[in-house]
This record gives C-alpha cells, structure tokens and sequence, in this order.
C-alpha cells in the first residue's frame, strides 16, 4: 500500500511538473534587473525535460517493482565523526571552530535479484559546531539499480526530499527535492563511461534574502564583471526558489588492481526567483583511488569549476583526500581533508576554507 501510494505521488508530481504555468517572477521570464521577458520555446523545453526525467525515473521504480523477488533486508549505519573548520561561514570573516557530527543512515530493501533492487533509505545528520549553534538535515529516498545487457549497463534513479535546517544562517533554511539517473557502460574490466542528470528543487523558508549588489565601474548591475571593484547592498525581499539542472559525464579507468582514476565533466544551469543567484556553471574533476592494503584505501580528486552569474564569474578550487581503514566488516575509520578556494569580485565572498574531519563508520 504504501508503495502503491509513492507511485500514485511522484505521478501527480510528474504531471504537476510538465503542466504548471511560469509566473512573471520566474527567473527565466527576468532580466536582472526585474524586466519581463518571456521565452515560451525555452520554458516548454524545460517543461518537457523535466517531465521526461520524471516519469523515466517513475516507470523504472514501477518496473522494479513488478519484476523483483520479494526481499526486506534492512540495513543501518551510525557515523560519527569530528572536525575542524577554518572558515565556518564561508566567507571573508574566517570564523574557525571545531565541530562533532552524528549521522544515521537506514536501508530498507524492498525486492531484489541478481540484476535489479528497489528500496527506501532515510537519513538524519546533526552537526555541533563548539563556538556557534547548530545544522541538521532529514532526508526521505526511494532508489532503484538494474543491471542490462549482460551486465554491460547499471543503471541508478532515486527521488528524495530534504529539509536543511541552520540554527546559526536561518537565511539558509530550506526544503529540496531531488531527482537523478545515472547510467554507466562497462566496455570490459578496465574501461567504464558514465552518464548522469540530475534536477533539483530548493524553496527557502526565509522571504528575505540577503545578497552583495554589484555596482561595475558606477553603472550598476547588468554587465559582466571586469574584474574592477564591486560594492554592496540588499536584493529584493521575495520568496527564493532555485531550480538546478545539472548533467555528468564521466569516464573511469583501472589501471591495476589496486589503481583506478575517473574523470567528470560537470555542466549546471541553476534559476532562481532572486535573480543574482541564477548561475551557469561548467567544471572538471579528476580522481585518484589507491588500495595501501587489501583494507586500507587512499582517495585524492582535484576540482574546477567556473561559474558564471549575470553580473560576474566566479572559480572554484577544490582540493580533497580521504584515507579509509575497513577495521572489520562492521567498522570503518576515516580521516578527510578538504581545502577550498573561491576567486570572486565580490570580498566577502574571495576565501579560502580548509575542513579535517576523523570518524568511524558502524554498520548493523
């Protein structure tokens, strides 16, 4: 009954999605600085894209579900983990403080076989910072994998809904709606490819949204940045909803037993109603796994992105390892390290943060 109920709510979100109307305050009806224009073969086409990825992702879940054999394996990890951050905001102010997080994860398998499974997964993060309040976030999911072609072709779709919620930025507190498929082609034991498009739908609790105004050379926004100094000021007090696109490729190459690299291109197209949140985004992002011991795995990736707003670009570089120790089959050890840095016009937010976190990972 209740995944007859989950079936009947993603279609009427599936139709809802092909067949709601675009209001003038839609960013992609907008100028930057609030104008109107309409581009109905543009909308239509988000419209059909979006209802396509939908009910693909809806008629795979249905076809799982009749073709599988009954199974109710129910799987939990506990993670628990403590870090450091130098730069907790994510801004200029380089706010440090240390932190503890807790995280659940819970696993229900409804039905599978040797080439396809469906289930649900619900997960609950909390994050303690020692010298600010705190974060946390509930997500609800429904996946499901296949394998085709002789084991050629796995696939992977999944719908889930999240609520962020920031005790110390309530600007940031959110719902979210995700959807996402991913298909990758083994050639043979060494070369895969992979392909992955994803949609998500942000609604913010909070009306006001604070954001810098970029004022370019005295002639306020509307044009690229030059790289010349920018000022400050409120944006409109409206709702804030945001809706991203973004499509993967990716390629993965083993090169011994115990070495294996994969490269991703990443293109992202995010609206938004605040119109100066509204990006274009295109970057590259290179792997590294590395077995030490048949137990002990080393992992480094290296990011860039480019992002590009209406009234200035931004880069993104991104620095990340992780070393994991499968201390038995129930417990894993990890230690990670990030270290970010944001190149923007805007000062507050040109930074650099740096996060170390060590936990262990229990499952039962």
């Amino acid at each position: 009954m209740g995944i007859f109920f989950a079936i009947i709510t993603s279609y009427a979100v599936a139709v809802r999605a092909g067949s709601t109307k675009l209001s003038r305050k839609s960013p992609i009806c907008r100028t930057f600085k609030g104008d109107p224009v309409y581009q109905p073969v543009f909308l239509r086409l988000e419209q059909v894209l979006l209802q396509l990825l939908l009910r693909a992702v809806l008629i795979i879940v249905v076809i799982s579900v009749g073709l599988l054999e009954p199974s109710y394996a129910l799987t939990a990890a506990l993670d628990v983990s403590t870090g450091y951050s130098d730069n907790v905001l994510a801004s200029s102010d380089y706010k440090r403080s240390g932190y503890s997080q807790y995280q659940i994860d819970l696993d229900q398998t409804l039905s599978e076989n040797s080439n396809r499974s469906l289930g649900f997964y619900v997960t609950g993060r909390y994050r303690d910072y020692f010298r600010f309040t705190n974060q946390w976030q509930a997500t609800l999911g429904v996946s499901s994998w296949h394998r085709l072609v002789d084991g050629h072709l796995h696939g992977y779709n999944f719908i889930e809904i999240s609520a962020l919620r920031d005790d110390f930025i309530p600007l940031d507190d959110c719902n979210r709606v995700d959807v996402g498929s991913q298909w990758r082609w083994f050639f043979d034991d060494q070369w895969s490819a992979s392909l992955q498009v994803n949609y998500q739908l942000t609604r913010y609790r909070d009306k006001t949204v604070e954001r810098e105004l970029l004022f370019l050379d005295g002639s306020g926004p509307g044009k690229k940045n030059k790289g010349k100094d920018v000022g400050s000021g409120m944006a409109e007090i409206e709702q804030r909803d945001d809706e991203l696109w973004q499509l993967m490729l990716g390629g993965e190459y083993l090169l011994s037993a115990d070495l294996s690299s994969e490269l991703l291109l990443l293109v992202s197209r995010n609206h938004s109603t605040i119109s100066s949140e509204s990006y274009e985004e295109i970057g590259v992002e290179n792997r590294w796994r590395y077995y030490l011991l048949p137990d002990v795995s080393a992992e480094v990736a290296v990011s860039h992105l480019w992002r590009d707003y209406d009234t200035l670009s931004e880069r993104d570089l991104s620095l990340k390892s992780e070393l994991i120790w499968q201390y038995s089959d129930a417990v894993d050890l990890y230690l990670r390290c990030q270290k970010r840095w944001n190149d923007s016009p805007i000062k507050n937010e040109n930074y650099s943060e740096l996060v170390s976190e060590c936990g262990l990972i229990w499952s039962f």
